[in-house]
């Protein structure tokens, strides 16, 4: 399910071993993120590779 926020958009939601989620928003929106205290960390997409 998508949702829509403040310019952004929420991809997924994770629940269950994490909290968080995924999401496209601009990099305003992202900087103001990173300066709220209740958020541990922001990263971006990344390709992950398991050796």
């Amino acid at each position: 399910m998508t949702h829509s926020f403040a310019g952004g958009q929420v991809k997924d939601e994770y629940t269950n071993v994490l909290k968080g989620f995924s999401a496209t928003m601009p990099n305003s929106l992202a900087a103001n993120f990173e300066r709220n205290d209740l958020i541990e960390f922001i990263e971006p997409d990344t390709m992950v590779t398991i050796m």
